[in-house]
């Protein structure tokens, strides 16, 4: 609508009518006189946003003349002004305005001193998406929602209290996102009532001890995109007996232990906020194997919502949420989870809700993921978006879901819509609720349950018998044994130099080693080099022994690749794999070996096992010297592309 001129004759038709609200936002307004409104008696709230041609002087006679004792909400947002308008102060003085907006103009400075001078019955003040970056101080005793973010703020002690008196002394609700605040400390004295607050996108640096124990009704209190700037947090930050909401994410603060230059304090960060009950970590980065997530969140057993969205979590950590009886939302949605133990992870827990796992990296679901406890009071869980394969691996899945949806159904959100198969092939972008085979496709040819219980028994009795035989080997010597038992069942598959093979190496690596494997190794190799290798942390198969995952992959690698430290050496999983690494590269004709020497190990203190392999084939030294690691992963890259 297009509203030019504005006079007394504009609303005689309605001037009658009990009208309350009027709304002229973007009608390009460029005139309008004094006596325009003054015939809308019964005017309550006012909006007059966008028209930003109108005449400055013709407004405030306007306002001024409006004949309304009930006018108490006035918006004036998108008018452009590069200055603060103190004559509309002026002229709105006679009212009792509780509401005031003036958002999207340009202005500089903000007068909370002629604010409290002639509108002080104020509750709610929006001057957010300015130009500020000067505050001139001044009470507003009745003032409770303070929107001032987006701007150019950078406060001081002085803004909220000024010769010990408190400027702003009911305020509730204070939004100062995207400003300039460096510092928290000392800088929100005598808000006694606010309830929430919100800092988000500011360039902090650090969080201090009880940076917010003097705000003694806090309740909510978000940090979210703070920047790269933040390099401190103190023990005890954000103590308080009052919060209940806390959100720190999309800050990718590194929360390891090996992060260089930042500086927190796992174990008491999150310490002293009894009453917390919501918090939200997403988008930061975690080493799960360090357990300063644990440290960080463990203890925190009256939390209601967690979310932690983004973080690249290849599992669900444990020791943390079994702990915690009263957890309702728990959202772990865009992470890199494959496969967890729900048993460890959870417990006996039965208060969950709403579980989102969507958009992840889960392919295979089997009978531990989700333990009946867990299901107990599940209303919600969020599937939607993960690799799934559609192969018998999945059967038990596939009647799982079934039997769920039959006892509630709509449990699982965005189904069937977004589940769909990735895997096979010829079978990608099927709807995972037409795949679902039977017992008798998966398991043609059953033997009766008394046969197979008959042999189960006699497996065990069989295996008993051997373990405690083989006990004094070591229990690495014994999961040998199993797999070449195994192996003489299904017979040993030998690739030739011909085959092709699904993986250009498998990497034999510690746990304490899988920083430098995924950090230095796989970036250079895979990323860079387009080279596939196997890793067990992610391209095991879920549900599948072990044993059966090892060598199998080994199989199907062309190179084994040996990352060599003293904390590989004392893994039992490392020499199991470094023996059936021997044994390929003893039979194979094509047997390729790579040895990585990590650390300087002097040969008497490898296994018999390991010193053999160093004595059959040329091993590579990893140094910190640039010059050397240029010549490192050239010599690395020839082996594994075999030139």
């Amino acid at each position: 609508m297009n509203l030019s001129e504005v006079d007394n004759s504009t609303f005689e038709q309605i001037k009658d009518l009990d009208l309350q609200v009027l709304i002229l936002r973007h009608n390009r307004i460029k005139n309008i006189t004094s006596n325009a409104l003054s015939q809308l008696i019964h005017l309550r709230h006012l909006d007059l946003s966008g028209n930003s041609e109108m005449n400055i002087d013709q407004l405030a006679a306007c306002l001024g003349n409006i004949k309304s004792p009930n006018i108490t909400i006035l918006k004036l947002n998108s008018f452009g002004w590069e200055n603060e308008q103190i004559s509309i102060y002026e002229a709105i003085s006679k009212y009792k305005i509780t509401e005031l907006q003036m958002s999207r103009n340009n202005f500089k400075t903000l007068n909370m001193n002629a604010l409290g001078q002639y509108v002080p019955n104020l509750t709610f003040l929006n001057v957010a998406y300015n130009n500020i970056d000067r505050i001139i101080p001044g009470q507003l005793k009745n003032l409770e929602i303070w929107r001032i973010h987006h701007n150019y703020v950078e406060f001081n002690k002085t803004l909220f209290e000024s010769n010990g008196t408190c400027n702003f002394p009911s305020l509730k609700i204070l939004n100062l996102t995207s400003n300039f605040v460096n510092y928290f400390e000392n800088r929100f004295s005598c808000l006694d009532k606010l309830e929430v607050l919100v800092l988000d996108r500011n360039p902090v640096k650090q969080i201090l001890t009880d940076t917010f124990v003097n705000l003694t009704s806090l309740q909510v209190l978000h940090l979210n995109l703070l920047g790269d700037r933040l390099y401190n947090i103190e023990a005890f930050p954000f103590r308080s007996n009052t919060l209940k909401e806390l959100s720190f994410s999309r800050n990718h603060f590194a929360f390891m232990e090996s992060a260089r230059y930042l500086y927190f304090n796992s174990t008491h960060m999150f310490r002293g906020i009894p009453n917390l009950e919501v918090i939200d970590l997403s988008e930061n980065y975690f080493n799960l194997s360090d357990c300063v997530l644990r440290d960080m969140i463990s203890h925190l057993t009256n939390l209601t919502r967690i979310t932690i969205k983004s973080c690249k979590f290849q599992t669900i950590p444990t020791g943390i949420f079994n702990k915690m009886e009263r957890l309702e939302v728990l959202n772990l949605t865009k992470n890199h989870i494959i496969s967890w133990n729900g048993t460890e992870v959870f417990g006996d827990i039965s208060s969950l809700k709403t579980f989102r796992l969507d958009f992840n990296y889960i392919s295979v679901f089997n009978d531990t993921s989700f333990p009946e406890s867990l299901m107990t009071n599940l209303s919600a869980i969020d599937l939607a978006g993960n690799p799934f394969f559609c192969s018998c691996k999945n059967l038990w899945f596939r009647k799982w879901i079934h039997s769920w949806r039959n006892k509630r159904p709509g449990i699982f959100k965005g189904f069937p819509k977004n589940y769909l198969c990735i895997n096979p092939p010829e079978l990608r972008d099927t709807d995972l609720k037409d795949y679902f085979p039977s017992d008798d496709e998966c398991y043609p040819g059953r033997m009766n349950a008394a046969l197979q219980s008959f042999i189960v028994l006699s497996l065990i009795g069989i295996f008993g018998v051997i373990l405690v035989s083989l006990i004094y080997k070591g229990r690495w010597h014994i999961r040998y044994w199993i797999y070449l038992q195994r192996v003489k069942q299904r017979g040993y598959i030998s690739l030739n130099s011909g085959d092709s093979f699904q993986y250009s190496g498998f990497v034999v690596y510690s746990d304490e080693d899988r920083h430098w494997v995924f950090s230095k190794f796989l970036k250079i190799v895979e990323e860079e080099n387009d080279q596939t290798l196997c890793i067990h942390h992610r391209d095991f198969e879920v549900g599948k022994l072990i044993v059966d995952n090892i060598a199998d992959c080994i199989a199907q690698s062309k190179t084994i690749i040996l990352v060599l430290s003293r904390t590989m050496m004392t893994s039992d999983w490392c020499l199991f794999e470094t023996r059936l690494a021997h044994r390929k590269f003893l039979n194979d004709d094509n047997g390729s070996l790579l040895i990585i020497m990590l650390e300087n190990i002097q040969k008497k203190d490898m296994p018999h096992s390991l010193r053999d392999l160093v004595d059959l084939t040329t091993y590579i030294t990893w140094s910190e010297e640039p010059d050397v690691q240029e010549r490192f992963w050239t010599n690395v890259l020839k082996s594994i592309k075999g030139d």
